[in-house]
């Protein structure tokens, strides 16, 4: 069972110390808070395994020390990570989703959505017995699931042991993966969620969340016994610490061998990671895995393991490129979204915007308007214009604009470049009527 708050807590701050690092280095490396990084050293504030996770890595903490000190069960071993073709086996490895990244990112390749949704529906038909899927309808579902994160459900049917084969094999985990594997295990030890609430002291809400992969957020503490709980001997705990390891970017720490204290990059398109992850567990259940080889076949294979990641992190990258947009128009962005002058004072004033902003702004939403989520985004937006989910969503429908449109990704580059990289925030004028020339 894991181990007090301040046990944990002294424990870690003395790892830091030896490791010649401040709280404030130890959250940029971990990339959490430093308020977070005081409050789980002083012990005011519960230890998530998530940021365990975060942590561990920071601080090159051996997994038998973490289990020894925290009271959790011992991390199981799998297979080292595949870095060529040739090792490639029938299951979903990091090196297929980096071959995925740098064919979506660098080839611009506008005919992956279609493949996805092919083989999506494929499997859709075969586990609906024959019932009419309609193409638009599972394109649809893949394109939110891309844009705008909206996942889609995993296969309710996937045996418990070809779940631990993907862990044992060193194949791709996420958290849906370990979800099912939790409840897969629940239902074969004949536990129903009120006799496992009982038993851990863990509400039935909490369990039921974590059972559909609702939460990311998941506390050290409970995952240790429901893991006991159940009997498992360490497995439900290191199939949750592996999928999240992949969900903060950890494996890709590992895909390309970063040493120690490097600070975890995350996927720079998760949401794409977990439809393909998807495809494969559908697809694997009910149609075939034959579509991976084909994908295998591509080019972009070749020396993979060999290039950085910042090889196709540059300016050319539409996700890097819609967050630079996005950060040089976020000052204005209520105001844009509403008119310069939609929300006036009781005497009238308005704000004013600086010329190359508007200008920006003016090409960006015509842009932004033709994407089939363009217009349903963008009023979400005007509603919700200080939510940070809502600026995602923004990123998102602009990145794929600017996969789609060579055109207006080389002139967004241009504009950009021109740009300053503070822009003014806008200006309160008074007096109705006033016109301002900029």
């Amino acid at each position: 069972m894991a181990k007090n708050k301040d046990h944990i807590g002294s424990w870690l701050k003395e790892k830091r110390t030896e490791f010649g690092l401040d709280t404030h280095q130890l959250a940029d490396l971990a990339r959490i808070g430093q308020s977070q990084v005081s409050r789980i050293e002083t012990g005011n504030s519960s230890l998530t395994l998530n940021t365990l996770i975060s942590i561990s890595w920071a601080l090159n903490i051996d997994a038998e020390v973490i289990a020894s000190e925290t009271g959790a069960p011992k991390v199981i071993e799998r297979k080292p990570v595949v870095r060529t073709r040739s090792g490639l086996t029938n299951r979903l490895f990091s090196y297929d989703l980096e071959a995925l990244f740098f064919k979506y990112f660098l080839e611009q390749d506008e005919k992956l959505l279609t493949f996805l949704t092919l083989h999506f529906r494929e499997a859709y038909l075969a586990a609906s017995k024959g019932r009419l899927v309609d193409f638009d309808d599972v394109q649809k579902q893949v394109r939110h699931a891309v844009v705008i994160g909206q996942k889609i459900p995993p296969p309710k049917n996937t045996p418990v042991e070809r779940l631990w084969d993907y862990y044992t094999e060193g194949g791709v985990l996420t958290l849906d993966d370990a979800a099912a594997y939790l409840t897969l295990s629940r239902v074969n030890a004949n536990m129903k969620l009120e006799k496992l609430s009982t038993a851990t002291g863990i509400a039935q809400s909490i369990i039921s969340r974590i059972e559909q992969g609702q939460t990311e957020r998941l506390a050290l503490e409970d995952i240790t016994k429901l893991d006991a709980a159940l009997n498992a001997n360490g497995k439900i705990f290191s199939m949750f610490w592996h999928a999240l390891e992949f969900q903060l970017g950890i494996s890709r720490n590992r895909f390309y061998i970063y040493g120690s204290g490097m600070s975890p990059f995350a996927w720079q398109a998760y949401p794409l990671a977990d439809v393909f992850v998807k495809m494969a567990r559908w697809t694997e259940l009910y149609t075939s895995l034959a579509w991976l080889k084909t994908f295998r076949d591509d080019d972009v294979y070749e020396n993979l393991a060999d290039l950085a990641p910042a090889d196709y992190i540059d300016n050319n990258n539409p996700e890097r490129l819609s967050a630079k947009t996005f950060d040089y128009l976020r000052l204005s962005l209520p105001h844009l979204l509403h008119g310069s002058d939609a929300k006036p004072d009781v005497s009238g004033g308005r704000f004013v915007i600086e010329p190359s902003v508007l200008s920006l702004w003016n090409h960006v939403q015509k842009q932004v308007e033709q994407h089939p989520l363009g217009l349903e985004m963008l009023a979400l937006l005007r509603d919700h214009a200080s939510n940070e989910d809502y600026h995602g969503m923004f990123r998102a429908v602009l990145q794929e604009v600017l996969r789609q449109n060579k055109d207006f990704r080389n002139r967004l580059m241009e504009d950009l470049n021109f740009l300053s990289d503070a822009p003014e925030s806008p200006r309160w004028v008074a007096g109705k009527g006033k016109n301002i020339e900029e």
